[in-house]
């Protein structure tokens, strides 16, 4: 699958929160709610890692995700679960 690394080269979420940082400027009034939109949720790596440095500045702010596709890590060959299944009598 082109675009995604294997496990082992995959970086942490500790690792990855070094690349987000909390605008100073949006601290005032402080949010109920924020919200994270991304494309694809892979690994969860990257949303884990934007919501522990939001935290750290809005402890008691709920963080959701939006995510439009969801990568299933084993995708099933469905014409092989097919021919696989009992056919009923």
């Amino acid at each position: 699958m082109t675009g995604t690394l294997p496990p082992a080269n995959r970086r942490r979420p500790d690792e990855i929160q070094a690349n987000y940082s909390v605008d100073e400027m949006l601290l005032d009034p402080k949010p109920q709610t924020i919200g994270l939109v991304d494309d694809v949720l892979t690994t969860g790596a990257h949303f884990r890692a934007a919501c522990t440095v939001i935290r750290h500045v809005y402890p008691d702010v709920q963080v959701v995700g939006l995510f439009l596709a969801r990568r299933v890590p084993e995708a099933v060959d469905f014409v092989d679960v097919a021919h696989s299944m009992p056919i009923a009598s």
